[in-house]
């Protein structure tokens, strides 16, 4: 009777930690799922657990399957020193669109493999065939014609992104506000339809040149011409939009990292320039901002300061929040 009764007891036990396998994924979607398992993967990647990061990035792969997620398991069997295993993550990885691993020092053990290096090559090759993509910029006209010329609002993307992408995320309040857009594309090629930002005097005439291109080929109101990007195209979008002041009503970087010795600036040409900076709040950002707003201050730069919470990135509402900002920049 006592033997039966552990039994019992031992089976019971055992179905209830079976209940506790994992965390309850009811009502979620796919994506939410797949958000899950990459986050709690990559808190043991981070502790170095590594045999539980690489379950759990996997389960997030089979839910969603993204090239940051099978590259990060490349990496954990890599640090396991899992050469094969690795290898074949690193290959799909790349299959899933990732790039930018040559100088990882995570996959240091598997660069002497033949593997590796037929992949690298055929990744050199991709990106110099993805650079040589024409660089015209994307045109997109509002949804609705009005009796009024429209606006010119130009976007430049962040890291890892293109024109196309990044242009949608602006769809809606270009049609609120009456706008046409010009998505414009980085020099540089992170991937297969991602781009990024080289910052240099080169780059920089390109978009005075495509900027103008576009004012003098349409009917706009050149009282409304305005200049925005995130991340790494806001830093270009502060940098551009100080030195060709002259073309613009405003600027609207978001989360933009500003270096002053990157703007080449004898004396500013806009003197009625308004800058409306977005920014998560953070340590980091409150010193990056404390360097716009002294900068601005010595210009003469009209300067407005919003903070995101901490956890967005691009505005949650775009039309809502850059809205705002296009008013402030328009009064």
């Amino acid at each position: 009777m006592t033997q039966k009764l552990l039994i019992l007891l031992f089976l019971f036990l055992l179905s209830a930690c079976g209940n506790f396998s994992g965390p309850s994924t009811k009502g979620m979607t796919d994506d939410q799922i797949a958000k899950m398992w990459f986050d709690q993967g990559m808190l043991d990647y981070e502790g170095m657990k590594l045999k539980s990061a690489i379950k759990k990035l996997k389960k997030s792969l089979a839910y969603r399957p993204l090239d940051t997620t099978a590259y990060n398991i490349a990496s954990s069997y890599s640090l396991g020193g899992k050469i094969d295993s690795a290898l074949t993550y690193m290959e799909k990885a790349y299959e899933l669109g990732w790039y930018n691993f040559a100088e990882e020092q995570h996959l240091q053990n598997l660069r002497d493999t033949d593997r590796y290096k037929k992949l690298q090559k055929t990744v050199e090759n991709d990106l110099k065939t993805f650079k040589s993509a024409p660089l015209e910029p994307l045109l997109r006209r509002p949804a609705k014609e009005r009796k009024k010329d429209p606006g010119l609002l130009v976007v430049l993307h962040h890291y890892g992104s293109s024109p196309s992408g990044f242009a949608e995320l602006y769809t809606d309040l270009a049609d609120e506000q009456n706008l046409l857009i010009m998505a414009c594309r980085g020099t540089e090629a992170s991937g297969k339809d991602k781009y990024y930002w080289n910052h240099s005097e080169q780059e920089s005439k390109r978009l005075l040149k495509e900027v103008k291109q576009v004012i003098k080929a349409n009917r706009l109101d050149r009282s409304r011409i305005f200049l925005s990007g995130f991340a790494d195209g806001a830093t270009q979008c502060l940098k551009f939009g100080i030195e060709q002041s002259q073309l613009f009503s405003g600027l609207i970087p978001i989360s933009a990292e500003f270096d002053s010795d990157r703007v080449a600036l004898d004396q500013l040409r806009n003197k009625n320039l308004r800058v409306y900076s977005l920014a998560p709040k953070t340590d980091s950002n409150e010193q990056k901002e404390l360097a716009l707003e002294n900068y601005c201050a010595a210009q003469g730069i009209s300067l407005q300061t919003n903070e995101m919470q901490q956890s967005q990135n691009f505005p949650a509402d775009p039309v809502r929040v850059l809205g705002e900002a296009i008013r402030w920049i328009s009064e």
